[in-house]
């Protein structure tokens, strides 16, 4: 949930620490968001099943968490 428009970055990474999908890297208006991802790479793969990491980034706000694919 955006309480103002702000600029959104949401990138995921492997376990080695290397950009595998850049997902959103634009400025979104105010608002509740959700996103869809149909598990395709940079590189327009599939990545398989795994742990990944996702890092989200709001204007001054950073969160990385852990993300489980299941196939």
């Amino acid at each position: 949930d955006l309480p103002r428009d702000s600029r959104v970055s949401i990138k995921v990474y492997n376990v080695l620490g290397q950009v595998v999908a850049n997902l959103i890297d634009e400025v979104q208006q105010a608002g509740f968001k959700s996103l869809e991802w149909d598990t395709r790479n940079t590189s327009s793969g599939d990545l398989s099943s795994g742990i990944y990491f996702y890092r989200l980034e709001v204007d001054d706000y950073t969160a990385m968490k852990k993300l489980t694919l299941l196939k």
